[in-house]
């Protein structure tokens, strides 16, 4: 469903609306979500021109080998979609071959795999749109806002500086 979306934000019948992937496309999703934005730009990113990608609690037992920065959480206390799995997808971009993309592994202390759901988190949104800022946009800043502080930067408010919480583990790389 992910890739007929994009097809269709290609058509004449998206035209006219606010849409711009002429610097690439994002995709994002959570649980089986996650898989398939896994799964679509593994396997289609350069068909599809898809250049960055957030994987919230993302579930699958296959991790192929992304080539695009990719951002993925999970949680301590997530027992569906382990932080292994998580882990798994962060560490395949080691593998391969090839310098990896940017990537990011986060692990959040206590949050569960309802986080993006039941349990709401609006930070989740805030940093997968700085990291869609960086990586597809190519800003640093805009609007007031310093992405790549919040996603890169050691203060407070940055991802791993605990702008989302305590962390078990936030691992990220910017990439060659």
């Amino acid at each position: 469903q992910q890739l007929k979306t994009i097809e269709w934000t290609r058509t004449a019948a998206a035209a006219s609306l606010p849409i711009n992937t002429s610097a690439g496309v994002g995709v994002a999703g959570h649980s089986m979500g996650g898989q398939a934005s896994l799964f679509s730009a593994a396997y289609n990113a350069s068909g599809y021109n898809i250049r960055a990608v957030s994987l919230l609690h993302a579930f699958t037992h296959k991790y192929p080998r992304l080539s695009v920065p990719f951002l993925v959480f999970t949680g301590t206390e997530d027992d569906v979609a382990s932080p292994s799995m998580a882990q798994s997808i962060f560490d395949r971009a080691q593998t391969g071959g090839g310098a990896p993309s940017a990537r990011g592994f986060v692990n959040k202390v206590g949050a569960n795999h309802h986080e993006p759901s039941t349990e709401y988190n609006p930070k989740l949104g805030l940093y997968t749109v700085a990291w869609f800022k960086l990586h597809l946009d190519g800003l640093t800043a805009s609007q007031g806002q310093d992405w790549d502080a919040l996603v890169y930067g050691n203060g407070s408010t940055s991802l791993c500086g605990g702008g989302d919480g305590a962390m078990k583990a936030c691992e990220l790389h910017r990439g060659a």
